[in-house]
Order: structure tokens, then C-alpha cells, then sequence
């Protein structure tokens, strides 16, 4: 779009997007909530979660690969510069480069809608984590441009896999009194992917952006494997 009619049209689009959602927002019917007899700040309900994070040994697991996520942010405020200085394909080449990441996330959530709990929960995290980083690393010394489309959209397809299976097995492992609390702080902690842009941008000024995605690569794929190793309650997971 951008080498096509500009920037100016992504902006319209997103804009005209979000006008259209909203009228869908309002034909959401409520559900019936269920509060608590005890009215409690919101200081004291998220105090209330951490304890329960910091309690449990699968939520603790669970949140802290969340929290690890931020590796995988170093990837995407490099992709403007592969696209401009190592593929030297222009707007127009990073607009297809975003875009297969976009595709190939869209294509990750429709895999996990139609397979159901067909795949165990345990080695699809594990698998989409390192498989992510794997991207990420061969990304980062790639001059082909076609791979690097690929690669981008299979870390579309893995990164979304990822990110939904961790939110589903928090969601399924947390009592319902306590589910509102414990997704708002995962709510919060999904916030530091975007930290991994600065990370990333500032790691690939200081040395290079090979070895700011190395870094970002093994922090995406090794936290998986060493939570699987280490934590009883996620192997056991269907």
C-alpha cells in the first residue's frame, strides 16, 4: 500500500478499521460478574495476584516465558533496516515484509483454532519458542531476500502460537476468583515486547544487528527449553 498509493493510506485504513469495530463492540453481550462481598483497591487486587503468581509453580513458569518475550521484540525495528540497507528493497519491499510476518501470524491462529487441544500444550510452547529464535538467528545473516520473506512469516506463525498457548494455560491454570487479576498482570507483562524494539534497535547500534538478533534469538529459544527441563508442572501438560 505504502508503494502504492502512500503512506497516508495505511493510516486511512487503520482509522477506517477502527471506526468499523466499534459499532461491533457494542454487540457484545454482556456476561453476569460475579464480584467479590469485599471491596478491595486496585493496588490491593494486583497485590493479590502476585502473591498468586509467586505461589503457584506453573503460573510463575508461564508468566516469567511472558515476561522473556521482549527477545523476540529485537526483531522487528531491524526489519526496516534489512529491508533499506541489506536488501535494498525500499518501502514497498518492507511493506512485504511486515506483511508476511502479519500473514504468517494470521495463519498461526488459524492452525491453533482448527486443531483444537489436538497438539500438547507443553511441547507446542516449547516448540514454537525455539523454532522462533531459530528464525530469528538465520534471519539475522540471511542476504537473500525470498528466505527472509519466509522467515518472517514462519515467526509469525510460531510468535502467535506461542503467545496464545502461553495465554491459554494461564487462563486454564487459574482459578476463576483469581483469572481477572492474574490476565491483567499478564496483560502488563505482554507490554515488554515492545521494550525489546529499544533493546534491539540500541544492542544493533552499539554492535551490530547480527549479533543484536543472535542475542535476541537464543533469548527467545533457550528460556523455553530450560522452563520444560526444570518445571515438572509443564511437562506434564496435555
Amino acid at each position: 500500500m505504502i508503494g502504492v498509493w502512500g503512506a497516508d493510506s495505511v493510516y486511512f485504513l487503520v482509522g477506517g478499521l477502527g471506526v468499523v469495530g466499534l459499532p461491533m463492540l457494542f454487540m457484545v453481550k454482556n456476561r453476569t460478574v460475579h464480584r467479590s462481598d469485599k471491596s478491595k483497591s486496585a493496588w490491593e487486587d494486583m497485590k493479590d495476584g502476585l502473591k498468586f503468581v509467586k505461589s503457584d509453580p506453573m503460573i510463575r513458569v508461564l508468566m516469567s516465558l511472558n515476561l522473556l518475550s521482549l527477545f523476540a521484540g529485537f526483531i522487528m525495528p531491524l526489519v526496516p533496516v534489512y529491508a533499506e540497507d541489506v536488501f535494498d528493497v525500499g518501502g514497498e519491499g518492507f511493506g512485504m515484509m511486515m506483511a508476511a510476518f502479519g500473514i504468517g501470524g494470521a495463519l498461526g491462529t488459524m492452525v491453533l483454532f482448527v486443531s483444537g487441544d489436538k497438539f500438547d500444550k507443553g511441547l507446542l510452547l516449547i516448540g514454537t519458542g525455539v523454532l522462533f529464535g531459530l528464525c530469528m538467528v538465520i534471519f539475522a545473516f540471511s542476504r537473500d531476500y525470498y528466505l527472509s520473506l519466509f522467515l518472517l512469516g514462519l515467526m509469525g506463525v510460531t510468535g502467535l502460537a506461542y503467545v496464545v498457548t502461553i495465554s491459554v494455560l494461564v487462563q486454564s491454570h487459574t482459578p476463576n476468583e483469581m483469572r481477572g487479576r492474574v490476565m491483567s498482570l499478564f496483560g502488563i507483562s505482554m507490554q515488554l515486547f515492545s521494550l525489546g524494539f529499544l533493546f534491539g534497535g540500541v544492542i544493533a547500534q552499539v554492535t551490530s544487528n547480527e549479533i543484536a538478533l543472535l542475542i535476541g534469538g537464543i533469548g527467545a529459544a533457550v528460556p523455553p527449553l530450560l522452563a520444560y527441563a526444570t518445571s515438572a508442572e509443564l511437562r506434564r501438560v496435555s
